[in-house]
């Protein structure tokens, strides 16, 4: 996959766009789901995705990234930027049919 490439995140409720070349790529959302584990944890359009599961995500292509989102059963944490608050936030965005 090249530089700009988008993913819908089946599941969690968010759409990934990839740019840059590695080891210097971004992970940006660029569409959350309202009513979505994504959206109910507070994820927004814009956020940079600075890590996956702890896994910077400046070296990882668009695919690996989501084969570590996809392989997130029980959890998944997702550190992210927020540009406009210039901060760094931690979701937990849980899979809530595995605690029903």
């Amino acid at each position: 996959m090249g530089a700009g490439d988008h993913a819908w995140i089946t599941g969690w409720g968010f759409g990934l766009q990839h740019s840059g070349t590695q080891p210097n790529c971004t992970l940006r959302v660029d569409q959350v789901e309202e009513g979505s584990h994504a959206f109910l944890a507070g994820l927004r359009v814009d956020d940079e995705i600075v890590s996956i599961n702890r896994e910077p995500s400046s070296s990882l292509s668009l695919s690996e990234a989501i084969a570590l989102i996809k392989g997130s059963t029980d959890g998944l944490q997702l550190v992210v930027k927020r540009h406009l608050e210039e901060a760094r936030l931690c979701l937990h965005l849980l899979d809530y049919h595995h605690w029903a």
